[in-house]
């Protein structure tokens, strides 16, 4: 009788377990679909609104004078953009650069684990932070990109915690958290190229954990 009783007992244990994993999956799956819906969202409402700039501006130049159209349209200005972008923003990351990571870890605790980038148009895209441990939400943000005038931050090195001063020109700002669930401390994340001449993502310290004096320091992610 008590081997029957255990028998079930366990069997009762397995089943359970067994329960617990296509649940937990069906969550992965819903916030996965979740986000695949808001992206595509997104992606409709950043297009119209570059549609409506671009008819904007494409009205502004027809009234403008002959002389300003020609200028507005003369190719061997790009080139020269760039070159004064690039001695305005040293330190600047560009969006194709950073569209070949896209994704940004770290193994800290009581942290985002992963920070992936989309952007779908030059300045606006979706910032999703996750976690590795199991059941763990998604969190999602819609964000935009922009360079600004040189700055330096203080960052908690990746792997060593070793705080160092770093230069920054691109900045991404948090706007507003579009998924279901409660957001983190929001604050602006900066890209920057690191010594070793890959990219790196600088965040809020989400940890909170900061010593006296090191309120500051930020995080540092690497692909």
């Amino acid at each position: 009788m008590k081997k029957k009783i255990l028998l079930v007992a366990g069997l009762t244990i397995l089943l359970a377990g067994c329960s617990e994993l296509p649940q937990q999956e069906r969550k992965k799956q819903a916030e996965a679909e979740e986000f695949g819906l808001f992206v595509d969202k997104l992606a409709v409402l950043l297009k119209e609104r570059k549609l409506e700039e671009k008819e904007k501006a494409t009205e502004e130049t027809s009234s403008s004078s002959q002389e300003t159209t020609a200028a507005s349209t003369d190719v061997s200005a790009e080139p020269v953009q760039e070159a004064a972008d690039k001695s305005q923003y040293p330190y600047m990351v560009s969006l194709t650069d950073l569209a070949t990571v896209g994704r940004f870890s770290t193994n800290g605790m009581n942290t985002p684990n992963n920070i992936d980038l989309s952007f779908i148009t030059e300045s606006n895209g979706v910032v999703t932070m996750s976690f590795n441990q199991p059941g763990s939400n998604i969190i999602m943000y819609t964000a935009s990109y922009r360079q600004i005038p040189t700055k330096s931050i203080r960052v908690f090195s990746a792997g060593t915690n070793e705080i160092r001063t770093v230069s920054v020109n691109s900045e991404i700002i948090l706007e507003y958290l579009a998924s279901a669930y409660g957001g983190l401390d929001q604050g602006n994340l900066y890209v920057f190229t690191n010594s070793g001449g890959g990219l790196s993502l600088a965040t809020p310290n989400y940890a909170g954990n900061a010593a006296s004096g090191q309120e500051d320091v930020m995080l540092e992610y690497l692909p």
